[in-house]
């Protein structure tokens, strides 16, 4: 389904995790100021958290319930597809989009995975089903790449990624 990919990314972050709905999980993340991410693109995925350094369990718990029980959230879900309709009916407004969309398929053909376009039945398409099938198959300890920065000390923040990726 073109776009699953990118649902997932999006409704990883915005459609709430673990115990918390998606407007509590936007109100924690706000309360320790901190910038949680996630995305899909054509070919990879990140995710990423920001936090100050004296609440590095409460965000990476945070951060941790996102990647490992995303909500994906109903209500959600609607409001993200509604958008990407929208842009859909934009996306012709401007001439570089057209030129981007066009030399893609005239690189790398028209059945490309990466030139095939999003559609509105195939924008309608995707469940929440849909992404939480995505998610168990692809979301796994062995498909990540973990890179840490700022004031922490190496083996704490280790040992600390460690717990949180064991089971």
């Amino acid at each position: 389904k073109e776009g699953l990919a990118s649902a997932v990314g999006a409704q990883m972050r915005a459609g709430g995790a673990g115990k918390y709905t998606a407007e509590q999980f936007d109100e924690e993340a706000d309360f320790l100021a901190a910038n949680v991410s996630s995305g899909i693109g054509a070919t990879s995925g990140s995710a990423s958290v920001n936090f100050l350094a004296k609440d590095v369990d409460q965000a990476l718990d945070l951060f941790f319930a996102m990647l490992r029980e995303p909500a994906f959230q109903q209500d959600r879900l609607d409001l993200y597809k509604a958008q990407v309709l929208q842009g859909l009916e934009r996306r012709n407004d401007n001439t570089a989009g057209i030129e981007g969309r066009e030399f893609s398929r005239l690189m790398f053909g028209a059945s490309h995975f990466s030139t095939t376009p999003q559609t509105k039945s195939s924008v309608d398409g995707i469940t929440r089903d849909d992404l939480v099938a995505f998610h168990k198959e692809w979301f796994h300890p062995a498909n990540f790449i973990f890179a840490v920065s700022g004031d922490v000390d190496p083996a704490k923040i280790t040992a600390r990624l460690e717990q949180r990726l064991a089971g």
